[in-house]
């Protein structure tokens, strides 16, 4: 009865977007009740908890970052559980919105005319969050900025890439053009 009360609260919590105590209570039940059947519940709420906590790009990540080692975290201890499939693709979620994070910043970069940090963080998306859907728009920021950096050859690399993986990509189209452009 007192586990179920625990769960109740915490769910109560986060039903009324109290991310953070919710947080708590989800990790607490987990910590206190590790054998209990709510146990990957709890853990994979703990994991949305945090998720939740990140809803804007122009925030702090960190709490998407924590969502992502718990789901991994459960994903490991809780494979084969019937929440594995929805963790997988909260996971999924997480990794797009850390790479969507990372070319908002970069964009920043882009406009202030700061290349190369520009270039640092659509190369961290491209290659840490592969697959991502908006990596679409950080090839094409990087061949960009490759090339108002002079370095023709990295541009190409980026804007071919591009074309390649994302061929209906309203970017592609703009890399096909600077391609044509460039010599």
């Amino acid at each position: 009865l007192r586990t179920a009360v625990e769960i109740r609260l915490a769910d109560a919590l986060f039903y009324d977007e109290q991310y953070i105590e919710a947080a708590v209570e989800y990790e607490n039940f987990r910590r206190l009740h590790p054998k209990n059947s709510k146990a990957p519940y709890a853990l994979y709420m703990y994991g949305l908890s945090n998720f939740k906590q990140a809803e804007k790009l122009d925030t702090d990540q960190t709490p998407v970052r924590n969502a992502v080692n718990i789901f991994e975290s459960f994903l490991k201890e809780y494979p084969d559980s019937a929440l594995a499939k929805e963790v997988r693709e909260k996971l999924a979620e997480c990794r797009t919105r850390q790479a969507a994070n990372e070319i908002y910043v970069g964009r920043f970069y882009f406009r202030t005319d700061r290349y190369a940090a520009a270039i640092g963080r659509f190369r961290e998306a491209v290659e840490k969050y592969p697959g991502a859907p908006v990596n679409d728009e950080a090839l094409f920021l990087l061949g960009s900025s490759y090339l108002r950096t002079g370095k023709t050859d990295l541009a190409k690399d980026a804007l071919n890439r591009l074309v390649k993986e994302y061929p209906k990509s309203a970017f592609s189209d703009q890399a096909k053009k600077l391609l044509a452009g460039i010599s």
